[in-house]
């Protein structure tokens, strides 16, 4: 069992006792699986209440978006401490490489993760069992990122993906898998249609990394320099 701070598992079992479900989903799981520091201040959550129902069970929340992500405010030793919290969904239509035009709630966490961006970060916690379909841990071992899935598919979705990928490598000092290394190189071009803000946002994340000279040639390997 991984162990989970009191107040998490506390905003946890406020779901399962109204009969819903919640995962700890994304970087957080990944970043407790290998002991690292764990900042818990924007920590993922999965979940199949809808966001109305997210926002009835916690009273300091907000929600601003159409994707399903809740903003929740908790108090913890005098502290504020904020989680998001995300209904499951299945997404369609990606015309901008970055935003889908459908967005759909899923019924289980399955098909939740079949739409997230690499195997490290696509694995999910309720607290008892660790939910891994695709070698996440494995790949951690390995260090090695991932693509979920089909890499075309996973970068045409959210072109964004091509610099995070090499981001999280820069910042966890991994390399990144053959296929999904050849998809960023041949889907570079994409990266065009990203805001130059969001693109400058990854890129200073590389530039402060453990490694960023590493991230910086891979950059210019993919061509996305």
């Amino acid at each position: 069992m991984i162990e989970l701070p009191d107040f998490v598992r506390q905003f946890m079992e406020l779901f399962k006792k109204k009969g819903f479900k919640i995962y700890l989903v994304g970087g957080t799981i990944r970043d407790v699986l290998m002991n690292k520091k764990t900042d818990w201040n924007f920590a993922d959550f999965a979940t199949n209440a809808t966001p109305e129902e997210i926002i009835k069970l916690n009273k300091n929340s907000y929600y601003e978006n159409k994707f399903g992500t809740v903003g929740v405010e908790i108090e913890y030793k005098k502290s504020k401490i904020f989680f998001e919290v995300t209904t499951f969904r299945t997404e369609f239509e990606y015309k901008d490489s970055r935003h889908p035009q459908i967005v759909k709630w899923a019924k289980t966490i399955q098909e939740d993760l079949s739409r997230r961006d690499f195997t490290i970060n696509a694995m999910a916690y309720d607290g008892y069992e660790l939910l891994d379909l695709y070698n996440g841990q494995k790949h951690l071992k390995e260090k090695l990122i991932v693509a979920v899935g089909n890499p075309k598919l996973r970068f045409s979705e959210d072109a964004l993906r091509l610099i995070r990928a090499i981001r999280i490598s820069a910042e966890l000092g991994f390399l990144i898998e053959s296929k999904t290394r050849d998809s960023i190189k041949k889907n570079a071009h994409l990266i065009k249609n990203i805001s130059a803000e969001r693109v400058r946002d990854e890129l200073f994340k590389i530039i402060k990394s453990q490694n960023p000279a590493e991230g910086i040639l891979f950059l210019r390997s993919t061509n996305l320099m």
